[in-house]
């Protein structure tokens, strides 16, 4: 098992290599540094993922965000070494040079999150005696209101499996959002009864069918339209909120390694379909686009270690295009990333960026933004995404990555161990728990901070639903 100084070490000699290093990638130094990157994990599989708890769940919070984490920033270096990519793809590693770098970088964000995983340690809180019966009726009402609002305001043409190229209108983002809220509000509530009256459940069967034909029947149709529009993170996200959930009263607490190991494929496999479905092009309805996709061959022209998960690896442009443009060519956006995300908490105050900041052109908008107007400048037909390293590195650079990451391998470490303990969370902590969880295959791939915008909401929802509750008895 290997200790924190020795992770530390690591990461500040990899720092020091960051910082001054001009070479190309070559094969030698592709594989010194994913064999560095799989030890470190390995050591965190044996001595936190494996290791028995209260419960015996193996699939953690972390193992999920590591897992594609992993993915994103060493599958194509692993292709790299194994000759199935190589550094003539520009597009992709931008130039042998920051190729290396950019896998430098990533391994200091591995072990910046292992550190921070591994130095917090978090206390026990039992919340059993202040957990109360709360009745969800009115989460129930609020989910099926938005639900019917999401219908009256989508574009047409958005259900016809033209997610990417036709954005959702105002009205109908704000609703998808409050249904999720709501959504979620509606599980951890129910789940908070059960702990109450101490009631279990032997299978997550059992555990979904308990939610009520109403709420299970209107989550169906909300995700077959999002199976339609081509879109994949909600259904992956409403999948692991149901199982977070059920973590906290499965019945047997010996490890549910079948039901886990499934959650992690129904999520790759969604990814992987969905993505493949979309790269079909043509102005072709869903179903013919489905047709199209079986005969159609990989978008991707090489081939890969694990095909399935190209398209989440192929994340790591991401980070060679924040590299080469940043500092070179544009400044550090010394925080405002970072602020901007946490401000969209608050709703409609993200209007008042124009007061804030002098320049509020579409490319500040977000790391998203501006990685996708670097390669495709005011003439955008796609989004290029982003990721959390990428996120981090384009507000402070090589410090921005390692601070991040620390704290997201804290506040990970604290939802394994919600998740894991026998005693009943708080409010907060449950909320936190459930909604990073749902997202944790995705964070690495995305934004970090933009996930609390849930994690708050939620919660409020909660305490306003508890509220207005005790105020009608």
């Amino acid at each position: 098992m290997i200790s924190i100084p020795v992770y530390i070490a690591l990461a500040t000699a990899f720092s020091i290599f960051y910082s001054i290093s001009n070479l190309d990638l070559d094969k030698a130094t592709a594989l010194l540094i994913i064999l560095v990157a799989f030890f470190c994990s390995l050591s965190y599989f044996k001595s936190l993922l494996f290791k028995k708890n209260s419960k015996g769940v193996i699939i953690n919070a972390s193992f999920i965000f590591l897992l594609s984490y992993f993915i994103v920033h060493f599958q194509f270096a692993i292709d790299y070494l194994i000759g199935f990519k190589d550094l003539s793809n520009l597009r992709l590693w931008t130039s042998p040079q920051i190729a290396l770098k950019a896998l430098i970088l990533s391994i200091i964000g591995l072990l910046s999150f292992l550190i921070g995983f591994k130095i917090i340690k978090p206390r026990t809180y039992n919340q059993e005696k202040k957990l109360s019966q709360v009745d969800t009726r009115l989460l129930l009402i609020g989910f099926a209101i938005f639900f019917i609002l999401y219908f009256f305001t989508v574009d047409r043409s958005y259900l016809a499996g033209n997610y990417g190229s036709v954005r959702l209108s105002s009205g109908a983002a704000y609703s998808v959002l409050l249904l999720k809220c709501f959504a979620f509000a509606f599980l951890i509530q129910t789940t908070r009864n059960d702990i109450k009256i101490g009631e279990t459940y032997r299978s997550f069967f059992r555990f979904f069918i308990s939610k009520g034909w109403i709420f299970n029947g209107i989550a169906f149709l909300y995700l077959l339209s999002v199976i339609v529009s081509g879109d994949r993170g909600p259904i992956i996200y409403w999948l692991a909120a149901y199982y977070a959930n059920y973590m906290f009263v499965a019945e047997n607490k010996s490890a549910k390694v079948f039901e886990s190991l499934a959650l992690i494929l129904v999520g790759v496999t969604v990814i992987w379909g969905l993505g493949h479905v979309r790269s079909v092009g043509g102005e072709l309805s869903f179903i013919e686009k489905v047709k199209a996709s079986v005969s159609t061959e990989s978008r991707f022209e090489s081939k890969s270690i694990v095909p399935i998960t190209q398209d989440l690896a192929s994340s790591i442009r991401t980070v060679t295009m924040a590299i080469d443009a940043v500092p070179n060519e544009y400044d550090y956006f010394l925080g405002r990333l970072q602020f901007q995300q946490a401000i969209s908490i608050i709703p409609f105050v993200s209007s008042f960026d124009s007061v804030i900041f002098d320049d509020n052109s579409y490319q500040y908008g977000g790391s998203s933004r501006f990685l996708t107007w670097l390669e495709q400048g005011d003439n955008r037909y796609s989004g290029v995404g982003s990721s959390a390293v990428a996120d981090f590195y384009l507000d402070f650079g090589l410090l921005g990555v390692v601070v991040g990451l620390f704290v997201i391998g804290s506040i990970m470490r604290k939802v394994d161990f919600v998740l894991n303990s026998n005693s009943p969370p708080s409010y907060f902590w449950h909320v936190t728990a459930v909604c990073l969880f749902s997202v944790a295959i995705y964070i690495p791939r995305s934004t970090f901070l933009i996930e609390f915008k849930l994690v708050v909401w939620v919660f409020v929802i909660l305490i306003l639903n508890r509220t207005l509750i005790k105020s009608l008895r």
